[in-house]
């Protein structure tokens, strides 16, 4: 993989590119995908107990023979029914390791006490079973209220992140700067998959142009001058092609300014102060043909 490691906050250090096993893929057998993903250079492998497919990613790091220090996974608290440490211990079971390299509160909407479930986080992470823990479709508000209380700051905070919210998003994306929180983005592949015909396709099919690389490497690239780890449910037969090799590991600045200056001040409604509502796809997923074969746009 030509992307380099991000550090966090808490001395460690994040691969920063991942391969998630979404939502889109909830119950489903993901093994191969994982197996494949694994052989193409990732290192990041991104799950949730919500995607109820942990024992398919277990089986595809098992199969993969690496040493359990050469990957990256990242797994997340998701029902609020049951407490964090049951859940963080049977998401160790299912995937059949002794830690997670990351451990994240997959949304403060589901969770009825967050402020405690971070608590319970900060004993997982201090007994050394997550190496790093974090949150995912917190907002301004939500981490406001967790800072008041928490004794380590979240890592990450895993959000939905592409070119037609960066505006919308700019108020946390300085919050979490000011504080050292990594922003991890999912579903930037938006514009191409849930937005097509949209005001940066144009900057996007000229900068793809010009770089000689494809929209999927102009979105990822954008991603990664903004500092986010990327998270993508790109499949694994365009998956080599679309993220490397890269011309190179930046992407001009005057690609940014275009793709920024073409996207509208908003196009979804928020939820009070949380720029990052959680979808209704949450529970019941529904995405396009395109999405399922490129990613989808709630892959959380």
């Amino acid at each position: 993989m030509p992307f380099s490691d991000i550090q966090l906050n808490d001395g460690r250090k994040i691969p920063s590119i991942a391969f998630g096993s979404g939502s889109v893929n909830k119950g489903k057998d993901i093994h191969a995908y994982i197996e494949q993903a694994i052989e193409a250079g990732f290192s990041h492998v991104d799950t949730a107990q919500y995607y109820q497919n942990e024992e398919s990613v277990g089986r595809a790091v098992r199969e993969s023979g690496l040493e359990r220090s050469a990957l990256y996974i990242t797994s997340k608290y998701s029902y609020g029914h049951e407490t964090p440490r049951k859940s963080f211990e049977d998401s160790l079971r299912k995937i059949g390791v002794k830690y997670l390299d990351l451990y994240l509160i997959h949304a403060p909407q589901i969770v009825k006490d967050y402020v405690g479930a971070w608590a319970e986080l900060e004993k997982i992470r201090e007994e050394g079973l997550a190496k790093s823990i974090g949150v995912s479709n917190f907002g301004i508000e939500e981490l406001q209220i967790l800072l008041k209380h928490a004794k380590i700051t979240p890592a990450v905070n895993q959000i939905h992140f592409h070119p037609y919210n960066y505006t919308q998003l700019k108020p946390l994306l300085e919050y979490q700067a000011k504080h050292g929180i990594v922003v991890e983005a999912y579903g930037s592949l938006a514009p191409i998959t849930r937005y097509p015909g949209g005001p940066v396709d144009i900057p996007i099919r000229k900068a793809a142009d010009r770089l000689r690389i494809t929209s999927t490497q102009v979105v990822f690239l954008w991603v990664k001058a903004k500092g986010a780890v990327i998270v993508t449910l790109v499949l694994v037969f365009i998956l080599f092609s679309s993220i490397c090799p890269f011309p190179g590991q930046l992407i001009h600045k005057q690609i940014q300014d275009e793709l920024e200056q073409a996207t509208p001040q908003r196009v979804s409604g928020g939820r009070g102060s949380a720029y990052v509502p959680l979808p209704l796809s949450f529970y019941s997923p529904g995405v396009s043909a395109l999405a399922n074969q490129l990613a989808s746009g709630f892959d959380m």
